[in-house]
């Protein structure tokens, strides 16, 4: 028997900007519609930093009316049967709303490099927030598991102890072959991941090694790679290369018109 577990992240785009109807409420409808339709169960990686700015903003803001559409979609989910777990970017843990404009802290771009109080604070909001929210539709939901924003968890002991504090029993961001390099803070290496498919105990300093008695567990995130570049494979996927070629330059981070990361190329071994 083969399981498998349905997920994604349920978030706007990296750099703050984007239509959460669009890119989020119409979607999940659309997911859970489907899996209920299946019987099939999915899992929603909330992105809790910017749910939690976005519930800060002022109160006849659209931002304060998406947050309550994203509380009643998890709610609603739960209630379904679904799943919802702990996704964070903490670039939103210092963000600014300047002329209804999000202004992301970059400097925080990578959470395996973030000193373990700051991960300790929004870890610790992030857990209690969804607990609180979700408990009431279903009293033994719990969070259990964890994606890091960008996949970036390495090096991973800070995350490892502010996870394991908030009882989170294991992280969903390794995924075998993944690698990439940021010019300004850091890399994504999982090119020697323990496994594609089958789950392991994690090693604390680094969860794509596998050590056994830690109690904390990876589960990787299966997927084709492929060496083209990212825009090319999106081209490659589907005729639609008008539709792809604008999701590509909407995805582009940028701050003052300035691409803020540019991956540098990949060297494979």
């Amino acid at each position: 028997m083969i399981n498998l577990m349905f997920h994604d992240d349920w978030e706007i785009y990296g750099d703050g900007t984007g239509n959460p109807d669009l890119l989020m409420f119409d979607p999940a409808k659309r997911i859970l519609d489907i899996c209920d339709t299946y019987g099939a169960k999915y899992t929603f990686y909330g992105e809790v930093g910017q749910q939690l700015c976005m519930l800060d903003a002022p109160e006849k803001s659209k931002w304060r009316m998406y947050a309550s559409t994203w509380e009643h979609i998890l709610k609603d989910a739960i209630r379904r049967g679904h799943d919802v777990q702990l996704h964070f970017h903490p670039v939103w843990s210092g963000a600014v709303l300047q002329n209804n404009v999000w202004d992301l802290d970059y400097s925080r771009w990578n959470t395996g490099t973030l000193d373990y109080d700051i991960l300790d604070e929004w870890i610790g909001k992030g857990t209690t927030y969804l607990r609180n929210l979700l408990k009431r539709i279903r009293p033994d939901y719990d969070v259990l598991s964890f994606r890091a924003g960008g996949w970036m968890c390495q090096p991973s002991m800070n995350l490892f102890r502010a996870l394991t504090k908030h009882g989170i029993k294991c992280d969903v961001t390794v995924m075998k072959g993944r690698y990439k390099e940021y010019e300004n803070d850091g890399k994504v290496d999982f090119r020697d991941a323990y496994s594609s498919i089958k789950p392991w105990e994690a090693d604390p300093g680094n969860f794509a090694r596998k050590r056994e008695g830690t109690g904390f567990w990876q589960i990787p995130v299966y997927s084709e790679l492929t060496r083209l570049p990212h825009q090319l494979h999106l081209l490659k996927k589907s005729f639609r290369s008008i539709y792809y070629y604008k999701i590509y330059k909407q995805r582009k981070m940028r701050k003052g018109g300035v691409i803020m990361f540019r991956e540098k190329s990949i060297r494979e071994k």
